[in-house]
């Protein structure tokens, strides 16, 4: 669905940054007995935890250049 090896996500900050948003936005759901919005919000910061920390490998210098 979306690019997780775009240089953008390279530094860890940003990384842990967005995992910590999706999830904090489902404990808010949460909070306010928004059961189906906490599960997708959980689900989408599942998935971002997942390709974004625990599976990240990071993009090639080669692969920033679109020259072919």
């Amino acid at each position: 669905m979306f690019d997780m090896r775009h240089p953008s996500f390279r530094p860890l900050w940003i990384r842990i940054g967005i995992v910590a948003v999706c999830f904090g936005w489902a404990v808010l759901e949460l909070s306010r007995d928004e059961g189906t919005w906490a599960m997708i919000f959980g689900a989408i910061g599942g998935y971002t935890a997942y390709h974004l920390l625990f599976a990240w490998v990071p993009p090639e210098e080669d692969e920033d250049n679109d020259n072919g």
